[in-house]
């Protein structure tokens, strides 16, 4: 096969395998009633009792939807109608028709409802009952003028309350001021930190010509990847110690379950079931070697003391600073000759919020991106070498431990057994190595981890559990409860509300997430009440500046994921291939995770945080093409702006993460 034809083959596969991922997704929001997404029709619109949004969780719930009606007799009256999820239909006070509790909720019923009627007037009520949501309901009749639908016009009562109003069911609302008072908007910070910016631009622009000046005068290059990574790792030792002891223990997502988890291991020196707690259904590796540094602690230090945080958080501050070098060594394989793009992806990968942010909460999440991001760094190198059976057991070994951290490095998985399959292919390797290849991957990784996913299915007949089990007794729901497509095709909050944005669309809390810690690091809220831990004391004002900062930002991991794919598919390049597919295949869980369990708090970037790699190679490709383009049209002022931006940004995220 010719290269053209070779390429035209690649391109048609990875727009397969793009396309059949958008497929499945759309066939399960549509047409699965266990995907909480709400089917659009024009001739009603679905309704909700109007409770206002909350951070906490829900239990199960029942609503009574009511409405008054005029009826002329000697007509055919159909009432057709769904609910989420369980529903009983009353006209007059009799009982028409109740749901079947094994039916799918999304197909609409349809009814005959004219002998239940009178003439004059009449009283329909849909009792929904939903232990996994909000109860919803979307109804219209035909033969009746004027036809009866559900709107604004209902009345609605929830768990016996009183009648109100109801309202239109919308999952793009945002939750009251409240939440992020008395935080300004990105906006007004920005009018009111303009000196400060103004400051830090005037200093990276002068950075900026005096590393070119002395790269003039000394003919070489005045900075290395090498003093780059040094500069980084500097930078990031300086966070974690200064704010080590200036955030709380609790801080973080779900901080506490995470400590009960240690807790348990250290009292009971045993490792807890699914059920035991709400976050023990995590594989233990990171609570484990959490369990031995507190030990070591409490072995070398008397007292309780500052140590003893140490030791809780060094795991994950490790584990989100050894990125930053996957990251300089990506670079490193990926732009053998090209210094400058090395240097932009250490120095994206260091200043990315989402990994700051985690780094200095206690969670298994940088531990686990730590491991994946191994993986694919380690995938980029053995698609650089000839294929060597022996070289795959190290990766069948990074694998079992990522599987015994966190389950995320399930969807990678499938995307290192394809990209691996066409180099092979393209080394025209025979079915009996690919078989030996394949065992060596996948035998270490099941003897290292296997066992604790068998443990799952003895106890609970499933290998994969979570804390979104109803057989393990974990029955609850967060708002909105249910999704639309206007969920997934808004943007925009991120830079009036961007804290808590993740209420009103996917983009914007993905967005949100990335370039800042929009969520409180898992407080309920800006002002906590006497349940709530209070939030990380971050300098809110500068990360409000992040949320606009990072437009250009973002616009280049954009550029970059564009000449990745082009890349992949005109150059052949294996290695970009791995990171297109990487950020398809953890982009599209993201998205089913939210159909799933549709909770604003599910919307969260640092789920993909094992792609902190692959997005700093994208925003360095971005980057170093703008600047390309500036330096071909001879535009130095343009090009002083640019890398004025990126130190104004890398300055400001500084400032927002150092806890004063």
């Amino acid at each position: 096969m010719n290269r053209k034809k070779e390429q035209f083959a690649l391109g048609a596969l990875l727009l397969a395998f793009i396309g059949l991922i958008a497929l499945f997704l759309y066939a399960k929001a549509v047409y699965d009633p266990n995907i909480p997404f709400l089917p659009h029709n024009s001739k009603a619109q679905w309704i909700k009792f109007p409770s206002p949004l909350r951070t906490t969780t829900y239990r199960s719930n029942f609503c009574l939807f009511s409405k008054e009606f005029q009826f002329t007799s000697g007509q055919t009256v159909l009432l057709k109608m769904r609910a989420f999820k369980k529903w009983a239909l009353f006209l007059n006070g009799a009982e028409v028709r109740a749901s079947d509790p094994a039916g799918d909720w999304k197909k609409i019923t349809t009814n005959d409802i004219t002998s239940y009627l009178k003439e004059g007037q009449n009283n329909i009520t849909v009792r929904v009952d939903n232990i996994t949501g909000p109860p919803l309901l979307w109804l219209y009749t035909k033969g009746i003028s004027p036809e009866i639908k559900t709107d604004e016009t209902w009345i609605a009562s929830i768990d016996n309350s009183p009648y109100s109003m109801a309202a239109i069911a919308d999952d793009t609302a945002m939750p009251d001021t409240s939440f992020q008072q008395p935080l300004p908007s990105p906006w007004e910070s920005f009018a009111g930190k303009y000196p400060a910016l103004i400051s830090f631009f005037l200093i990276s622009v002068l950075i900026f010509m005096l590393v070119n000046f002395l790269k003039i005068k000394w003919t070489k290059p005045v900075l290395s990847p090498h003093a780059v990574l040094i500069i980084a790792l500097i930078f990031w030792c300086v966070l974690f110690f200064n704010n080590l002891y200036k955030t709380l223990v609790y801080n973080g997502f779900d901080a506490k379950s995470h400590l009960s988890y240690v807790g348990y291991l250290l009292e009971r020196h045993s490792l807890p079931l699914a059920a035991d707690g709400w976050e023990t259904y995590q594989p233990p590796l990171f609570y484990l070697i959490t369990a031995v540094f507190f030990l070591l602690a409490r072995h070398l230090v008397s007292g309780l003391t500052h140590e003893f945080l140490l030791s809780f958080k060094l795991v994950t501050f490790a584990g989100a600073m050894g990125q930053i070098y996957l990251a300089f060594i990506a670079a490193r394989m990926l732009f053998p000759e090209d210094d400058k793009k090395q240097m932009l992806v250490t120095a994206m990968a260091s200043i990315l919020p989402f990994n700051i942010y985690i780094a200095n909460f206690i969670s298994n999440e940088s531990l686990s991106a730590f491991l994946i991001g191994s993986c694919i760094v380690y995938v980029l190198g053995i698609l650089k070498k000839d294929l060597k059976v022996s070289s795959f057991w190290f990766l069948g070994i990074l694998l079992g431990l990522a599987f015994l951290t966190k389950v995320t490095v399930l969807v990678f998985l499938p995307v290192f057994c394809l990209v691996i399959l066409y180099h092979a292919l393209k080394k025209q390797t025979g079915i009996i190595k690919m078989c030996r290849i394949y065992l060596a991957i996948f035998l270490p990784m099941i003897a290292i981890s296997g066992w604790f996913y068998f443990r799952n299915w003895l106890h609970y007949g499933k290998l994969i559990v979570t804390n979104m089990n109803k057989s393990l007794g974990f029955l609850w729901w967060q708002d909105p409860g249910y999704h639309t497509l206007q969920y997934y095709t808004s943007f925009g909050m991120s830079f009036e509300r961007p804290f808590f944005s993740s209420f009103h669309s996917f983009l914007d809390g993905i967005y949100s997430s990335l370039w800042g810690d929009s969520m409180f690091g898992g407080s309920v809220a800006y002002l906590p009440g006497p349940q709530c831990t209070p939030p990380p004391p971050w300098n809110y004002g500068y990360m409000n500046l992040i949320f606009i900062l990072a437009v250009p930002a973002t616009v280049a991991i954009l550029i970059g994921l564009w000449r990745l794919l082009e890349g992949a598919i005109k150059e052949m390049n294996a290695g970009f291939l791995l990171l297109v597919c990487s950020f398809t295949a953890m982009g599209a869980s993201i998205i089913y995770l939210s159909l799933k369990v549709p909770s604003f708090a599910i919307v969260k970037a640092h789920y993909g945080l094992g792609l902190l790699v692959p997005v700093s190679v994208a925003c360095a490709i971005g980057i170093d093409f703008i600047d390309e383009q500036l330096k071909k049209r001879k535009l130095p002022g343009a090009r002083a702006i640019l890398f004025g931006w990126l130190g104004t940004f890398a300055i400001t995220i500084f400032f927002s993460f150092l806890i004063r």
